[in-house]
């Protein structure tokens, strides 16, 4: 039996393309209840042929797993109000006055335009499904505050290429994805090609941040970070009590205490002296319930 499981979760990490240090995270969530995890965590990973369904009222995963049709729609909700907004913010910074040498305003319109290549597929899944239009809620909003108000470059470059790029686009972003693929109809299959990064763009991203992180003030970097992770743990935890209602509370958590860790060690690659895991276990102890 624990052969099994633990072979799963080496597929799981695999299949998510998910670092190495995220497995002691799982192993807490299958060790809390094993059964459970195979049942229903764990049967996310090998759906082989199976198909899931939408209806009007749920979406059933091809594992048999149902979610309210609201949960999804909220989530969904949350990403298009968030894209839409991220582009306008990145289109204001484009206009400001940078170092022409390393590129800000071209780099920041571009992230502008794929914001908005996001925020039109994820729409166009919205209005595919028929769903309401549910608007930001209080944590999507405080989050989109914080980075409307950043006056830095530095600030700037770190919530685009560490914060949202790491806990949104590659947690719960793709993992969302990946997960209800199999039950799409046909106008959904555009939208993984939507979501596909422009390498260009993305490239010059990676570049930047790993500037900022070489080149500037190591103390006030991790500072700037642990506090916007901190807003972006409250965003998150908005959504718990959907998660709760449809019944996958622990997946959600797992993703969450994943995500908020995943800048943190981030950071440490690049030689910052820090206990990923642990500071990202304060950052939910300090953050506001």
């Amino acid at each position: 039996m624990k052969f099994n499981i633990y072979y799963m979760l080496d597929n799981t990490i695999a299949k998510y393309r998910l670092p190495q240090w995220v497995k002691p995270y799982i192993v807490e969530y299958i060790k809390e209840n094993p059964i459970y995890a195979i049942k229903k965590g764990m049967s996310f990973i090998d759906v082989k042929r199976k198909k899931g369904l939408i209806s009007k009222g749920y979406v059933e995963l091809p594992n048999g797993t149902r979610f309210e049709m609201n949960f999804v729609a909220n989530i969904l909700n949350q990403f298009y109000y968030g894209e839409k907004s991220i582009s306008e913010i990145y289109e204001k910074w484009s206009k400001n006055n940078y170092n022409v040498d390393r590129g800000y305003s071209d780099g920041f319109r571009r992230l502008s335009i794929l914001s908005k290549k996001h925020m039109r597929a994820i729409k166009n899944l919205i209005d595919g499904m028929e769903m309401q239009d549910i608007g930001p809620n209080v944590g999507t909003l405080k989050l989109l505050e914080f980075m409307e108000h950043l006056d830095t470059i530095e600030g700037r470059i770190l919530s685009s290429g560490l914060i949202l790029r790491y806990i949104y686009a590659q947690t719960f972003g793709m993992i969302f994805y990946k997960v209800f693929y199999p039950t799409a109809p046909e106008f959904m299959r555009s939208f993984g090609k939507a979501l596909s990064a422009d390498n260009k763009t993305m490239q010059w991203l990676e570049s930047e941040l790993r500037y900022v992180l070489q080149n500037s003030d190591h103390e006030k970097n991790l500072a700037f970070v642990k506090n916007m992770l901190t807003v972006a743990a409250e965003c998150i935890d908005t959504e718990l009590p959907y998660a709760k209602r449809s019944g996958i509370e622990k997946e959600f958590l797992l993703l969450r205490n994943i995500s908020i860790a995943y800048p943190l060690h981030i950071i440490k690659e690049y030689g910052y002296d820090i206990d990923p895991d642990t500071d990202a276990r304060l950052i939910f102890k300090n953050k506001k319930p």
